[in-house]
């Protein structure tokens, strides 16, 4: 929820698709189709963050593995990217995001071969990509992202024994 007094979601349609809910109180729900069939992994997972009011961004594995993002400004329409290419992502893969300040936002995924990517924003520069953690230290969908405090990011991510991992960062 972006603001107080709206929520909106996202899914993955059957067919690939990116379906959007949105709601306004004292309003309905309204739907429509953020991205078309085949734009999505329908094994993978979205992510979504609000850094401030007045936008949101979206973030989706592609079914040949890409990180495809989506994000809006108030007064404007969405508009997508591709954040990493085909081959970056497992297409069953997890992915989160967070935004521990206003001025910046980071996501991490699954990569193909199992490893923790991370990718990096701060307003006025591009994002940045890294490895978190190597090949075969992560599997299935199963990833969280944290920032309680503005200083600090943690991510959680499922590791193909089965126990969870953690990664964390203070400023």
């Amino acid at each position: 929820s972006r603001i107080p007094n709206s929520m909106e979601i996202w899914w993955i349609g059957p067919n690939g698709s990116v379906q959007d809910a949105f709601w306004y109180e004292g309003g309905q729900w309204v739907r429509f189709e953020l991205a078309p069939p085949n734009s999505a992994s329908t094994n993978g997972t979205i992510a979504a963050v609000s850094r401030i009011p007045n936008s949101m961004e979206l973030w989706w594995i592609g079914p040949n593995g890409s990180i495809q993002d989506a994000f809006w400004y108030e007064g404007g329409q969405w508009t997508r990217f591709e954040l990493a290419p085909g081959g970056s992502a497992a297409t069953n893969g997890g992915i989160a995001a967070v935004s521990r300040i206003p001025s910046s936002m980071e996501i991490f995924w699954t990569g193909a071969n199992g490893s923790v990517q991370d990718a990096f924003w701060y307003e006025g520069n591009q994002w940045i990509r890294f490895e978190l953690a190597s090949a075969g230290n992560a599997a299935g969908n199963g990833m969280a992202a944290l920032s309680r405090i503005p200083n600090s990011l943690e991510v959680w991510w499922s590791h193909p024994n089965g126990s969870i991992h953690d990664s964390f960062w203070y400023e």
